[in-house]
């Protein structure tokens, strides 16, 4: 795949893996909002990379889905190794390297990459 400059962040993965073991648990977000104890709308951003988690919220989500922390850091790991060898650049935060929106892989194209390491464990 040619580089585009297409940037993806850590948050973003990881809150798309987050998601994607949700759903295949049959989660949904109110629930998981209400496990947590925040908004539907502040987990949302927890899903779509918007917010960063601390280590504290890492733990309380990894025991709401029945696994360890390390797991999702696991399948974090993974999916940025398979995202960089398809020369996506990963950066720790969208406000690293004055990330522009456009540039941003995210939602369906971020999902793929996912799935993908999901299906190989």
């Amino acid at each position: 795949m040619e580089n585009l400059g297409q940037v993806t962040t850590y948050p973003i993965i990881m809150g798309g893996i987050i998601k994607n073991i949700r759903e295949r648990l049959g989660f949904d977000q109110r629930t998981m909002a209400e496990k947590m104890s925040l908004s539907q709308a502040a987990w949302s951003k927890i899903e779509t990379g918007k917010t960063v988690i601390s280590v504290v919220q890492l733990q309380k989500i990894s025991n709401i889905l029945g696994m360890p922390a390390s797991e999702i850091i696991g399948y974090t790991d993974d999916a940025v190794k398979n995202i960089k060898e398809n020369n996506i650049n990963v950066q720790p935060s969208s406000n690293d390297a004055g990330l522009k929106a456009g540039h941003i892989i995210g939602g369906a194209a971020l999902a793929l990459f996912i799935m993908a390491v999901l299906k190989s464990k």
